[in-house]
């Protein structure tokens, strides 16, 4: 856990009044899914600096005189989430045309062209068929 540092606003204290001055840190949950190609997530926990309220008095309370102010730093209730998501492969995909079309595709070439060869070399088989029991009309195999 850290605190985030940037974007710190202190108000400043008057020197000649008293100030009663109240800050809290904030709880943070920051979740990503940083990879697009294996769903994977991370997840940071942090704190983040608020200022939260502030009284002037003209005086100090009594016994004591000597303060020109105090400060309180609590934590806050509330709690922030924040999320991020990368667009992963199957998104770039869908945005494409969709998943299911192009797999129908793929399998389309694959299977097509496994069916076209089959039904070539079934035609070919049913056409040119010779019933004969003279071989020598065939070449021989080398």
């Amino acid at each position: 856990m850290a605190v985030r540092y940037n974007e710190v606003f202190i108000p400043g204290i008057s020197m000649n009044k008293y100030s009663d001055t109240g800050y809290r840190f904030r709880y943070n949950v920051f979740e990503r899914f940083d990879t697009w190609y294996w769903f994977s997530t991370k997840t940071d926990y942090f704190f983040d600096y608020m200022f939260y309220n502030s009284d002037t008095y003209e005086s100090a309370p009594s016994g004591a005189e000597d303060l020109i102010g105090e400060m309180y730093f609590r934590l806050e209730v509330d709690q922030i989430t924040h999320g991020r998501v990368v667009y992963t492969l199957m998104d770039f995909i869908g945005a494409l045309g969709g998943v299911s079309d192009l797999l129908l595709q793929i399998l389309g070439w694959i299977i097509g062209g496994y069916a076209a060869f089959h039904s070539s070399v079934a035609t070919i088989s049913a056409l040119y068929k010779v019933k004969t029991e003279n071989t020598s009309i065939f070449s021989k195999s080398k």
